[in-house]
This record gives structure tokens, sequence and C-alpha cells, in this order.
């Protein structure tokens, strides 16, 4: 009940006279109903998005009833970072398949709608700190549920593969479960490495535990990018522990556990980190080899070839929301990748993706929604937001996450949660070990 009352303080609706008012209590619990289950379950989270939305246009009338405002303190910047959405409804204009137009724009509506929602709200450190307590809590239920899953399929088949990438992150793509790992453990760093909690402590003992956790399931996951990912969380915590104690002896220690834990990975877990070397092998043979074979990183290598060829011929505006699919599949056919004409496989870069469907305009804009707050945040030290678009940023390189509801959800949901944050305390400046 005090955690309630605490949460209800520190969620300020600025339409409303009072704070405890049933509608600011019911965006609140949604709010952290969302976050627990972007990890969990996808289509309750994005119906339980559309519910909080709801209420947010109830809350938004009683807000014009009461002072004549619609959208009272209405924070523009943060409604900027969904400016490529309306991007995407230009390109819709121009686009040959509507059905297909209509699918994108209703798979990347979060970013609009989440971008208005916080555009209304003044978010504070201790809601922002305790949503992100619920999305951990949500990874960790949904690895338990994978473990548990492919112990089962273990004991039926023998077949030690069910621990490893797409058997083991179904229904979630591997890439896309390891980011969530990956910031779960930057949220665990900001509760962990904190004035709050003593180094030595039994809590501390238990996020570490935790943290050490999730590092064994990116590695489980074997995905190239959540590998490259987990080296820059442990930078994050090397940076977090050099910072806060200012010792050379705790952040030496920091280095060499995260030294260990990374080679001890390697040595156990030999076929995660064997997609590297494979992957390695693929790129030296994309001359070589035909368009049929179907290894991903030598698919991505031939995808990005066909979409830089795309965005040459369309760069000024594309060739519209919709027929992206449609001018891939026929740059496929040009050079000969069967593989990936069958599939149907997307850009599987987001950048490259935005290039063919809104042109060189349209990446730039895209581009700069990322920029912008990374900036921001490096020049108000609120390193964990600077560390998620880090981390977004890298993995739009190799995959195209705005096509799916797996990767909008996620980005859309803390880009604008914690760009509001940012918004509100900045305090930062001059408070780096601030928790999120």
């Amino acid at each position: 009940m005090v955690v309630t009352q605490k949460l209800i303080k520190n969620w300020i609706n600025p339409s409303l006279t009072t704070d405890n008012h049933w509608l600011n209590k019911a965006e609140l619990w949604l709010l952290l109903a969302i976050a627990f289950l972007i990890p969990l379950h996808q289509p309750l989270s994005s119906f339980f998005s559309f519910v909080v939305l709801a209420l947010w246009l109830i809350n938004q009338v009683r807000s014009y009833q009461r002072c004549g405002n619609l959208f009272p303190r209405f924070k523009k910047n943060v409604f900027a970072l969904s400016a490529i959405y309306f991007l995407f409804i230009a390109g819709s204009f121009y686009s040959s398949d509507k059905d297909a137009t209509l699918f994108d724009l209703q798979v990347k509506l979060p970013i609009v709608a989440f971008a208005a929602f916080f555009a209304t709200r003044t978010i504070r450190r201790e809601t922002t700190k305790i949503i992100g307590i619920a999305f951990i809590a949500g990874t960790l239920l949904s690895s338990f549920v994978m473990l548990i899953a492919a112990t089962i399929k273990y004991t039926a088949e023998l077949d030690a593969g069910v621990f490893y990438y797409v058997l083991l992150a179904s229904p979630f793509h591997p890439t896309y479960f390891a980011m969530y790992l990956i910031w779960s453990m930057v949220l665990i760093t900001e509760l962990t490495v904190s004035h709050e909690v003593k180094p030595y402590s039994a809590k501390a003992i238990a996020y570490w535990m935790l943290y050490l956790f999730f590092h064994i399931m990116v590695v489980l996951m074997s995905s190239k990018a959540g590998l490259l990912s987990l080296v820059l969380a442990w930078c994050f915590v090397i940076f977090k522990v050099s910072t806060l104690y200012k010792s050379w002896k705790k952040t030496m220690i920091c280095i060499l556990i995260a030294a260990s834990a990374y080679i001890l990975s390697a040595a156990l877990f030999p076929r995660s980190f064997g997609r590297i070397e494979t992957a390695g092998e693929a790129i030296s043979q994309v001359d070589k080899s035909n368009g049929s074979n179907t290894e991903s990183t030598f698919q991505r290598v031939m995808i990005w070839k066909a979409s830089v060829e795309i965005v040459k011929n369309h760069w000024i505006t594309g060739v519209g929301t919709g027929d992206v699919r449609k001018a891939l599949e026929s740059e496929y056919r040009t050079s000969g990748n069967v593989a990936g004409l069958e599939a149907g496989l997307n850009a599987h870069n987001q950048y490259l993706q935005v290039g063919i469907a809104l042109g060189i305009p349209g990446l730039v804009v895209f581009l700069i929604t990322i920029g912008w707050p990374f900036v921001l945040a490096l020049y108000r030290k609120y390193w964990a937001y600077a560390f998620f678009l880090l981390v977004v940023g890298m993995n739009l390189l190799f995959e195209s996450m705005l096509e799916r509801q797996a990767g909008v959800m996620f980005y859309a949901f803390f880009n604008t949660l914690l760009f509001s944050d940012l918004q509100h305390s900045k305090a930062r400046r001059i408070a780096p070990d601030s928790t999120i």
C-alpha cells in the first residue's frame, strides 16, 4: 500500500488538480503491465497499450472540461520523437500496395501513440525506476519459461540444441530477446551501482547473481548482435563503477569479472560463439557463393547490397511506405538472391529499410530522432538512456526492428518514457549516478 501511494505521488497528471484520481492510478498500473509484458507476451502488451491510450483520451477530455485546454503543458520535444511516423504516413500516398501500407502504419502506431501519451505526462525518477523493475521481472519470468520449455523438449528429444538460438527464444526472435536481456542488465546496474546499495551487501549480491543469469541467457540466445551488445553491457558496468566509487581497485575487479564471464561463456557455450566464426566465413564467400545460401550473415550482406541499390535509385522520396517488400523482391530477382526471394526477407537493417521507403530525407529525420536524444542524454549525464539508444542504434544495423511489434513496442515505449524523464530531470547534469 505504501509503495502504491508513493507511485501515485510521483505520477503527476498536470491536467488534474489531484494526483489521486482513479484514471491516474489506472494509467500507472497499465504502464507497469506493458513493461512487464513486452518481454513476456507481445499480444497482451499491445492490448494494454490500447487500453492505456483509451484512458489517456478520457483523461484529456477531463482536462478540457476542467481547464478548457485539451493538452495542457504539452511537451512538443517529446512528441517530436514521432516525426518519422508522419513521414511514413506521407509515404503511404505514393505506395501502390495499400494493404501493406495500412499494415505497416498499424505496426508502427506505438511510435506516435506513446509519444503523444508521454508528451502530456510528467515522468518522475521513481516512476521510471518502478517501470524498469517491472520490465526486469517480465524478462526474468520469460527466461524461466523458455528454460523450462527447453528442458521438457530435451527430455523428449535429447538434443542440446533446444537450449540455443531460435529453439530456445521461441516465440521471440533471438536478437530481440537478447536486446531485452541487455536492457534488463543495464537496469540492474542502475539499481546496484548506486549510493543506496552497499557494494557487498546481500541485496547487491542478489542483483549481481541476476545480472550473471541474464548474461548466460544472452549467450544462449546465440545472437551475434546480442553478443556484441553484451560487451557494451559490461562496459557500462565498468563505467558506472569507476565514476561512482572512483576506486581503481573496484574498477579492476569489475574488469576481471567481465573478462572472466566472457571467456568462461565462450568456453562453456562454444555453439553460441561459433556463429561469429561462421559469420566471418560467410562474408568471405559472398562473391563466390550463389543466392541459395541461407546462412544469416551471408543473406544480410546480399540484402544490404540490394537495399543500397534501391536507395540509390529512389533516394529523394523512396519507393513508398508499403512498397518496400516489392522493391526488395524485384532486386532479389535481379541479383539472383533465391533464398532471400523465397523467404520474403526485409532489409534486416532499419536504416536501410527507412531509406528504401522514404529516401535519404526520411533517413536523415530518423537518424535525428535517435541522435538528438543521445546527445542530450550524454550532456545531462543520463547514462542509462544514452546506453539504451546506443544498444538500440546498434541493433538497428542488423534488424529492421520497427517492422515487428516485438521491436517497435520496446523502442517506442522506453524511448519516449526515458526522454520524458530526461526532460523533467534536468538536474541529472549534476547527478550522474541517478537511478533509473
